[in-house]
């Protein structure tokens, strides 16, 4: 039993891991399907930090369950934490 609670953790480590790269390999954009702009925060589910508007370039540097690490291509580089199925990735 205990190996197999041991190989379950690997896979999703594993599942998830890759799903990460398949993110962090792409260019993306805000895109944000209630036409608002998508709300930057400091940690998933944390402070507003600011908004992008849908089409802005990012680079995603981290993913977290369904929140995603990003980074502006342009304005300084700042960052914050997005709702990652808010993001067209390339």
């Amino acid at each position: 039993m205990r190996l197999l609670a041991t190989a379950a953790a690997v896979l999703a480590t594993l599942i998830s891991t890759a799903n990460a790269q398949l993110v962090v390999a792409g260019n993306c954009a805000a895109a944000d399907p209630t036409g608002t702009p998508l709300n930057v925060r400091s940690a998933p589910s944390g402070s507003i930090l600011g908004a992008l508007y849908n089409g802005t370039r990012v680079t995603v540097v981290a993913v977290r369950g369904d929140w995603a690490r990003v980074v502006t291509e342009r304005g300084g580089g700042k960052s914050g934490w997005v709702y990652l199925n808010f993001l067209d990735c390339d």
